[in-house]
């Protein structure tokens, strides 16, 4: 784990932002996993956590505003690594960290982004599509984003889940469109199905998901 910035005359070591996939260590690269093992503060989300049970590394789980983090984190001193989804540098922490900590403090090494793989399981090329999200977001201006497009893909949570999306669209009158509900992309659990905006109604879905429209 090479690099480092300097500040008040102390050398801080790179924050290295590494990006896994729902089957955890197993979708890492080599240099990556080498990368993890050598953390001396592991920092993630519970489930990212829990894929390194045994590593000697402090572990500070992400969860509730993200200030507190991101303080203690600008401080640090030893080698740290931040465990994400996916690509990190879409839609996810990298921007928030690289903003809080400076471009030149973090490195960041991307996994496949579950919006590739969406794409790749239900065959349909994702060159041209819109790509949005409403993880953590508000759903305002969605209508807008979809109208008129022929492919989208939108990463969703347990609030702003498939259902509230497909509710939305349909009280604004668009119809037209498949659905594909992505759900645990590259785990044991993952699942695919298949429907219309009203059948996205009629299902509780995982809050981990990729959805993605397709106009008939």
């Amino acid at each position: 784990m090479n690099g480092s910035s300097q500040t008040g005359g102390q050398a801080r070591p790179m924050v290295e932002i590494v990006g896994m996939l729902d089957d955890g260590p197993d979708s890492l690269t080599g240099k990556a996993l080498r990368i993890v093992e050598q953390a001396e503060v592991l920092v993630g989300g519970t489930r990212h956590l829990a894929f390194f049970p045994g590593h000697p590394a402090e572990k500070w789980p992400i969860r509730g505003p993200l200030g507190p983090l991101l303080e203690r984190l600008d401080a640090e001193t030893r080698r740290v690594v931040v465990l994400a989804s996916g690509d990190p540098n879409f839609f996810g922490i990298a921007g928030t960290l690289a903003s809080t900590l400076g471009r030149d403090r973090i490195r960041i090494h991307p996994n496949v982004s579950a919006m590739a793989l969406a794409f790749a399981r239900v065959r349909v090329p994702w060159d041209g599509a819109v790509l949005h999200s409403v993880h953590g977001r508000s759903m305002d201006g969605l209508v807008e984003v979809v109208r008129g497009a022929a492919k989208v893909g939108l990463f969703t949570d347990a609030q702003n889940s498939p259902a509230a999306v497909g509710r939305l669209l349909l009280a604004a009158g668009l119809t037209g469109y498949r659905a594909y509900v992505c759900e645990h992309l590259g785990g044991v659990q993952e699942r695919v199905v298949e429907t219309d905006l009203p059948g996205l109604l009629q299902q509780e879905w995982a809050p981990l998901n990729v959805l993605v429209l397709v106009r008939e």
